[in-house]
């Protein structure tokens, strides 16, 4: 049996364009100038702008516990993607 040599072209382009397509795994750090809190799992999203709704979410169920009497350095919230690229910087506040 002789392949075409396209074909293997047109399977790496239908591998790539599926992968595309597929959720992307981001990341969310809580930090301020002392600290900072990894998020060693993450949460899969269909793209950047998905993920930043799931981050400002986050940042409702925490802000009152995280933020404190206020006079701690602010958090913020850092979203990174699976390359450990930061993609997102939210503030933390009341």
């Amino acid at each position: 049996m002789v392949l075409d040599p396209g074909y293997r072209t047109e399977l790496a382009k239908e591998f790539r364009l599926r992968r595309a397509l597929l959720a992307a795994r981001f990341y969310f750090e809580i930090a301020n100038a002392e600290e900072t809190i990894h998020d060693l799992v993450g949460v899969e999203a269909a793209g950047l702008e998905e993920a930043l709704v799931e981050a400002r979410s986050v940042i409702a169920e925490m802000a009152e516990e995280i933020t404190g009497n206020g006079r701690e350095p602010p958090w913020t919230l850092l979203v990174r993607n699976e390359d450990g690229w930061l993609v997102g910087r939210l503030p933390i506040r009341k």
